[in-house]
């Protein structure tokens, strides 16, 4: 069982949810997770998403994580809440994205206004595919929005 106790603006990193990668081409990732989770009180907003290089993924754009995410023009929420639901969800979330030949760091993080949230029983699927520059796939690289 792992225990997130604040309430903050940045994903906490689930411990064991997490992948490092190398590859030398462009690679197609679909990500996956579930898990068990246990708020500390009934109606309280909590979410998981998938951090990338310790950027948080989140329609095709990896923005930082803190609270400056909802700076960037091209994010039309008004509350880091509303941004956090497109793609996260509270016991599971799943994304597909390309990523440039690199090394990656793919991880799980959790974000709660409450001051506990209890996470167990959890899984990371990831699954890659290879393929050939030249090849048009369908799928961007994610934008990067840095605004530290």
């Amino acid at each position: 069982m792992f225990e997130i106790g604040i309430a903050s603006a940045t994903f906490t990193k689930i411990p064991r949810l997490s992948l490092a990668a190398h590859h030398s081409v462009p690679t197609i990732y679909k990500i996956r997770v579930q898990m068990t989770a246990q708020p500390g009180k009934q109606g309280v907003y909590s979410l998981v998403q998938f951090l990338i290089n310790n950027q948080v993924l989140i329609s095709n754009q990896l923005l930082p994580n803190n609270d400056k995410c909802l700076k960037h023009q091209h994010v039309c929420e008004s509350s880091i809440m509303a941004l956090d639901f497109r793609g996260g969800s509270f016991f599971g979330s799943g994304s597909t994205t390309s990523l440039a030949a690199e090394t990656h760091f793919i991880e799980v993080g959790a974000r709660t206004e409450d001051p506990w949230l209890r996470l167990w029983s959890g899984e990371l699927s990831v699954e890659m595919a290879e393929y050939d520059p030249d090849w048009h796939v369908g799928l961007s690289y994610p934008t990067i929005r840095n605004l530290d």
